[in-house]
This record gives C-alpha cells, sequence and structure tokens, in this order.
C-alpha cells in the first residue's frame, strides 16, 4: 500500500545538474507564433522564455514540459494545447490568473498566451507528484479532503466548475509530498448564474469520476453542475480509499451503481465518512452534497444524508402526464408513433434525465443498441414496467422468463411466433430490459452463427434453455436392428439402416461422424434435426476385400440430454454358404485333379525306369499309395478353401 511519503509513477524522473547544463548549452529553438507545433527536444525555447528541460509524462489533453523561466530564473510547467484539440476556456484562464491567482489550494496560473500554434499554459511546477495510484487510509485523508474542498469552494465562488477532480490532479508542491493543490483546468467551465445546470459542447472528464447526469449524453453534449465537482471529489476519496478496483468494473456496470446509489463503500470505514461518502455519490444533483454541507460535516456537525424516493414525472402529449414509469409505459403503448420519435429524437432521455438519471441512462442505452425502432420500444417499455405480461400473440402471454419458455415449448403456434420474434429481437430485448443482462447477452452471442445457418428452430430451443436452464434436454434415441455386425458380399455394397429419434421434449439437432479409420463408409445425412431421421450408413465393395473384418466408430453430437454418444460399426465381406462351399469344391477339385494327374505321371515315370512294367494298371500296394497321397491333397485343398472363402466370425 502507497502512503504519502511514497514517490508515484507520475513523478517527474530526476535529471542531473551535469546532464541539465549540458541540456541548455544545446542550440535552441523559439516555438510559439511561428506556426510550427512544438517539438519534445530539451533545449527547445518556448514563447522566448521557457526552456524545456523535460517532458512530462502525461498532460490529459494537451502536452506537458517542465520548463526553465528565465525571467524568473524559476522551474514551471508548461502546457501546450495544439489548435486542433479542445482547450481551456480563455475566460477560465482570466479568472483563474486574476480573480484566484494566490490561493494556497489552487495551482498558480503564471501566464497564459494563444498562438497560431494553439495554446500555452505556464502554471507552477509541483515536484511532489500526485495522488494518482495511492491508497491511504481515513486519517491520512482528512486534511486532502479539506484541501481540496477548499479549491472547489474557491473555484465555484468565482463561477468556475473544473470537470476532472481526480487523483491525478491533485499534486503536491514540495518534494516532501506536503502542501496539496489542485491542477489542470483544461476541462474547466463558466457556470452561468441563471442556469446552475448547463450544457457544453466540450466533452471529457475522466469516466470513472464523472457524474451520473454527465455520462446521460447522447451527443457532443455534458450536462455540468457544480455538483458534479463534488460527485468527483466522493469518486476521487473512495478510490483513494479503497484502490483501483472500482476502474476494472464494466462500464455499464460502474454506471448502474452510481445510478442506484449502490457503490461499494467500505463497511469498516467510521460512520462519519460512510455518511460522507453516501451524501457526495447520491446521484441526483439537487439533492447531492455540495459545499454547505461538506463545510457542516467538517465541522463535525450532524449532516441528513438526501432520500432517493421515486419523485417521476414525465409530460408524454398534451394532456397526458405520467407520474410513474408504469404509467408513462401505458401512454407509450397506447401511442406507439409518439413513443417512437421522443425516443429518436432525445426527448425522453432528456426529460427524465434531472429526476430519473437511472432510467434515462437506462433508456439511451437501448436507443444506441438496438437499430430499429420498434425493438427500442419494445426495450423502454419493459425497462418501464417489467411486470407487464409480454404477448407472443393473442392469447399467449408470460411475466417471466420460465413461465415464457413453458408458453414457448406448450404448442407449435408458440413457437412459430417466439421463432419470428426471438430473431427480431424483440425476444432478446425483452429478456434484457427486464433484468435478466446475462442471458440476454449469452443469446447476443449466438444468434448470428444460428442466423447465416438459417437454423431457427435450432436457435429457438437454444434460447428456450438460456429463459430456463432446468428445463428439460431433447431426447436422443439410435433405433437400428443390424448396427453391431454387417456381413456383406464382395460384389455389392453393403448399408445400414438406423434412425436417430427424440422419445422426450423439445427440437432434437445434431451431426454423425464416423471416427478414422472410416474405410471408405459414408453417412447419409450428415446432420439430423426434429423427431426422428432416417440415416444409412453406406460401405462400397470397391474399398475392401474378402475376409477381414472392418471396424469404426459412428459418433453422435447434439442438442440432447446425452449430448456425446458413440456406437460400434462392423463390417465383414464374404460370399454365402452355398458360394463359398461351390467355389471351394471347384477349387479343390482342380487341385486334386492336377495333384493325380502329377502322381500320376510321376509314377509312370518310375516304373518305366525300373522295370519297364505297364504303367497304368493299378495292382501293386504302391499304386494304392500314390492313390492315398493324391485323396490327402484333395482334402487339404477343400478344406483350405473353404476357410479362405468361408472366415470364421470375430468374436
Amino acid at each position: 500500500m502507497a502512503s504519502l511519503d511514497d514517490d508515484p509513477r507520475e513523478r517527474p524522473t530526476e535529471v542531473s545538474p551535469q546532464d541539465l547544463n549540458a541540456r541548455r548549452e544545446a542550440p535552441t529553438a523559439r516555438v510559439g507564433g511561428s506556426g510550427a507545433i512544438p517539438v519534445e527536444q530539451v533545449g527547445t525555447l518556448l514563447l522566448d522564455n521557457y526552456l524545456i528541460e523535460e517532458k512530462l509524462p502525461k498532460g490529459g489533453e494537451g502536452i506537458v514540459y517542465r520548463c526553465k523561466d528565465r525571467k524568473r530564473n524559476a522551474v514551471v510547467a508548461v502546457k501546450f494545447y495544439p489548435a486542433h484539440i479542445a482547450r481551456p476556456s480563455e475566460e477560465v484562464l482570466s479568472r483563474l490568473k486574476k480573480e484566484i491567482r494566490d490561493h494556497p489550494d489552487l495551482a498558480k496560473l503564471i501566464h497564459y498566451e494563444k498562438t497560431s500554434d494553439g495554446l500555452f499554459e505556464v502554471m507552477e511546477y509541483a515536484e511532489g507528484g500526485s495522488l494518482a495510484g495511492v491508497v491511504l487510509k481515513h486519517q491520512e485523508l482528512r486534511g486532502i479532503f479539506a484541501e481540496v474542498h477548499n479549491a472547489i469552494r474557491r473555484l465555484h465562488q468565482s463561477g468556475i466548475i473544473h470537470r476532472d477532480i481526480k487523483p491525478g490532479n491533485l499534486l503536491f508542491r514540495k518534494k516532501n509530498r506536503k502542501d496539496l493543490i489542485l491542477a489542470d483546468f483544461g476541462l474547466s467551465s463558466i457556470m452561468s448564474s441563471e442556469y446552475p445546470m448547463r450544457m457544453t459542447d466540450r466533452m471529457g472528464g475522466t469516466p470513472l469520476f464523472m457524474a451520473p447526469e454527465m455520462i446521460l449524453s447522447r451527443s457532443a453534449t455534458d450536462v455540468v453542475t457544480p455538483k458534479g465537482d463534488y460527485f468527483a471529489l466522493g469518486m476521487t476519496i473512495l478510490v483513494l480509499l479503497t484502490g483501483p478496483d472500482l476502474d476494472t468494473l464494466a462500464p455499464g456496470r460502474l454506471n448502474y451503481l452510481k445510478a442506484q446509489w449502490e457503490l461499494p463503500i467500505p463497511g469498516d470505514l467510521p460512520a462519519e465518512w460512510q455518511t460522507l461518502l453516501k451524501g457526495l455519490l447520491f446521484p441526483i444533483p439537487d439533492r447531492r452534497w455540495g459545499g454547505e454541507q461538506v463545510d457542516d460535516w467538517l465541522k463535525g456537525k450532524e449532516v441528513a444524508l438526501p432520500i432517493f424516493e421515486d419523485d417521476f414525472y414525465y409530460k408524454f402529449a398534451p394532456y397526458e402526464e405520467a407520474r410513474s414509469p408504469e404509467e408513462l409505459a401505458k401512454l407509450m403503448r397506447r401511442d406507439p408513433d409518439r413513443a417512437r420519435r421522443q425516443l429518436a429524437s432525445g426527448a425522453m432521455f432528456s426529460g427524465l434525465s434531472q429526476r430519473r438519471p437511472d432510467l434515462a441512462a437506462e433508456i439511451d442505452s437501448y436507443v444506441k443498441r438496438f437499430a430499429r425502432p420498434d425493438i427500442q420500444l419494445t426495450a423502454v417499455l419493459f425497462a418501464l414496467d417489467p411486470a407487464f405480461p409480454y404477448q407472443l400473440a393473442p392469447g399467449l402471454e408470460a411475466t417471466d422468463r420460465k413461465a415464457m419458455a413453458r408458453l414457448i415449448d406448450a404448442s407449435d403456434a408458440a413457437r412459430d411466433a417466439a421463432k419470428e420474434q426471438l430473431f427480431d429481437g424483440r425476444l432478446p430485448a425483452w429478456l434484457l430490459a427486464t433484468g435478466h443482462e446475462a442471458a440476454a447477452n449469452e443469446w447476443f452471442a449466438k444468434v448470428e452463427p444460428y442466423r447465416q445457418a438459417k437454423a431457427e428452430r435450432e436457435g429457438l430451443e437454444y434460447f428456450l434453455h438460456v429463459l430456463d436452464p432446468d428445463l428439460a434436454l431433447p431426447g436422443l434415441k439410435v433405433e437400428s436392428d443390424d448396427l453391431g455386425h454387417l456381413v456383406m458380399r464382395p460384389d455389392r455394397d453393403g448399408e445400414f439402416r438406423l434412425a436417430i429419434a427424440n422419445p422426450g421434449r423439445g427440437y432434437l439437432s445434431g451431426v454423425l461422424s464416423l471416427s478414422e479409420p472410416d474405410h471408405g463408409f459414408q453417412i447419409q445425412p450428415r446432420a439430423f434435426s426434429g423427431p426422428r431421421t432416417d440415416v444409412v450408413i453406406r460401405a462400397s465393395y470397391t474399398s475392401l476385400t474378402v475376409g477381414p473384418t472392418y471396424e469404426t466408430t459412428l459418433n453422435v453430437s447434439s442438442n440432447s440430454s446425452t449430448p456425446k454418444l458413440s456406437r460400434s460399426v462392423k463390417v465383414l465381406v464374404r460370399f454365402s454358404t452355398m458360394e463359398a462351399w461351390m467355389i471351394g469344391t471347384g477349387w479343390a477339385v482342380a487341385c486334386a485333379a492336377a495333384a493325380g494327374a502329377i502322381l500320376a505321371g510321376l509314377r509312370a515315370i518310375i516304373g518305366w525306369i525300373v522295370n519297364d512294367q505297364e504303367v497304368w494298371v493299378v495292382d501293386q500296394p504302391d499304386d494304392i499309395r500314390f492313390m492315398l497321397l493324391g485323396g490327402l491333397f484333395s482334402a487339404a485343398a477343400i478344406g483350405g478353401a473353404i476357410w479362405r472363402f468361408y472366415p470364421r466370425k470375430k468374436k
């Protein structure tokens, strides 16, 4: 945890005297009035007097240099605003220089000058760095808070609204990190005595510290009030107490917490500090704490917190006024064309931003998010009256997401109406506006793939489970008589026939695939949907041979309660029993005949050589032995043929 004695990262880099003297001896170039953009080179002379010694790391809207004021022999900070960016009001600078130049808690404006390059602002140089990134205890904050309050009060007395109060703009004059001052008036505005709340065309500020009424802007204008400075002061104190965690929140979430008066205030703070933060961070500017309440708090007086009540009022049309969000929704349903015009023009946003900035911010977010006026209107109607039933069609309506899921699932008519309204955006807008942002965003992240695939029924089934995660998933059943083992002939294709069925509720969909190696098997169709899909797995005889068993796995992926399912597929190629015996017998006879002829020939040759007897007469024991040997050859040939063409089944 950083303390007041730490050196923050924003602190200027130290330069040795030797380096500084070397830089001062470098050639200088005058900038200002010449039409050239100032360079960052050390030794550049600004406005004939201010010698750049170093460019400082941060400058908000402009570029900040540490310079040597040669006339006064002093170190100053020179901030340059190029002509193409927003710059401080010259009226603000005039008042800072003439009326409040020597206030102890405000950075002193020494000089300002407008040139063709832009605007130069010469301020006192604060050696101690800023409070950016520092975390403090409330005991250390009381003096800091009082000094910043004094600075804000003095600015307001001179008609100046600072507009960018934050730790990074709270600087220390001295290196010992004492004597705090408020700096950086680049966004400051002049307030009117007649209109304490005014619109400015100069957008700006740091979103984390901005008041709700400033964030609500729909165009290049911000609502600016003196109370906005006190809201920023409250955020500054909160960040100094808790660290940067708030800055990690999504902008929409942060703005919601601001508008609902629900920013997380540490529970271990003393009660008086919790009261201070609640008073400063009140979302409605008219009732937010200001200088008077802070004065009393610093004196130890008990200060009442404002009441966050729903004082709603909106004039929708002549003689038609709404005193509640529900009344306004009723008027808008009665005249939807007028409602769309008021949303498009920003009239409704402006009319609600003062009394109900939270509701105005929500309405504004829907107008920006949805392009179609009818979708904008749907979202706004249910933001105003979340309990009003959503009507899919005459006689088909529901008031909450689970009831809507049951309604859609109950009939084809409800499904057809829901499918249309889901993909045109009305149903998701209703879901978003009734407080289910996470569920709506889950659908928004999925809608495009379904739309591109023209898979509206599959998308509707997904959306039903977004509405009600407890809704039963579709069932899955694979129906087949012979999926385990197919025996096919070697001269024609074989095929499995099966069906993917849904024995449960909902719309079943998914895809089929085969694991590698697939042996050239083909699936038709590969995707399935609806209550039942007939599927054929075809095996081509041209890619298989007789004998071995070919095995692969059928994989079923679906949106069912069994998202992954596998089934074994086996194919054996063989002849029929009769064909196997006929082929085997023929082959064996041929082999036996050949063997007999060979043996008879051998016998004749041997007999002729040995005793020259008649070789074709079978009357000797040797003849019988040769015939038996031929028979054995024939039996072996028949057995081998049958084993070859009619193999045993694999288990």
